[in-house]
């Protein structure tokens, strides 16, 4: 059961949600299986923790279905997303879509877990922390392993994928400013 925190006020969701789009993040896929299915869900939340020991952290809305999942399952599993994932990015964010139809690879790890073979990295881990927030929930995922896709010649130099003002960005060399 996640621990429930009390909601004191502040600012409203539309001064807040203003206010972040002009920060951006990077893009991730999370994917589980809370024994109903396999699910996929877009996040731009995912934070760096603790290196030792390895953990991150996500949140995800409860009044979605994958998000509700996500709150019950017991691991997951962390995309980590670059320019040429965008397609992924984009179908795992809209309501509704079957991501597990086959447009985008995917498939059972040894462990169980759901995961697309098409990025580079992928983080599996254990979900240590439930802590909800109204219909938000964040979640954190001691990671038990890291799964990397071996480089082939015709890899690009990586772009990875952000996500600022609504909008999807790719950064590459000529984003560097220092």
């Amino acid at each position: 059961m996640p621990e429930v925190l009390p909601f004191v006020g502040g600012v409203g969701p539309d001064a807040l949600k203003q206010a972040f789009r002009r920060h951006a993040a990077g893009v991730a896929v999370v994917t589980v299986d809370a024994g109903d299915g396999p699910q996929a869900i877009t996040v731009s939340s995912l934070t760096s923790v603790s290196a030792d020991p390895a953990v991150v952290l996500f949140s995800v809305s409860t009044e979605t279905v994958t998000g509700r999942a996500a709150v019950r399952a017991e691991t997951a599993v962390v995309h980590l997303l670059d320019a040429t994932d965008h397609p992924l990015a984009v179908r795992c964010a809209m309501p509704g879509v079957d991501r597990f139809d086959g447009a985008s690879p995917w498939e059972r790890l040894p462990t169980g877990e759901p995961s697309f073979t098409g990025p580079h990295t992928r983080l599996r881990g254990r979900i240590v922390r439930r802590t909800s927030f109204a219909t938000a929930t964040v979640l954190m995922l001691e990671i038990v392993e890291v799964i990397e896709r071996p480089a082939t010649a015709d890899d690009a130099p990586p772009r990875p994928l952000a996500y600022v003002g609504r909008t999807w960005h790719a950064l590459d060399g000529a984003s560097v400013i220092g």
